[in-house]
């Protein structure tokens, strides 16, 4: 009997250390804190580019500086390691391009539409069934 419980008792610790295993190699602890420092809080790019996008006339040079994390945020999700969340960034990837070029270029209407396409991407990826998950309310 004692034989019997001991081998069930490591076939479990067996499972879990290959579960955990499977967990660390398939998580990607980079596109996770990118994420937060990215699109949290009301000064993040990501709210900048929300609140610049209903202003009348944006301030273009703050949206110049956006630039860079997004494009840091885009690289991210391509190189992640779960290969569900490379697939499933394809939508953020353009909508970042679209707006480099919307800013770049000053023009509002494309500003406009492509921030739209990043709030949708990510409402895709979150929302939507994507590997993002469900976010809480906020």
């Amino acid at each position: 009997m004692k034989r019997i419980v001991l081998i069930i008792a490591a076939v479990l610790l067996t499972a879990a250390v290959v579960a955990v295993g499977m967990f660390v190699a398939r998580h990607d602890w980079a596109v996770e804190e990118l994420m937060a420092e990215i699109h949290e809080g009301p000064s993040s790019p990501y709210a900048r580019i929300n609140a610049q996008a209903t202003a009348a006339v944006p301030e273009w040079e703050k949206l110049d500086v956006v630039l860079a994390p997004l494009d840091e945020m885009a690289r991210a999700l391509l190189a992640a390691n779960d290969p569900t969340i490379r697939d499933s960034s394809a939508g953020y990837v353009e909508a970042v391009g679209t707006l480099r070029t919307a800013i770049t270029d000053r023009d509002l209407p494309a500003f406009q539409i492509a921030s739209q396409s990043l709030r949708k991407s990510c409402a895709d990826c979150h929302f939507q069934g994507g590997v993002g998950g469900d976010l809480p309310s906020r």
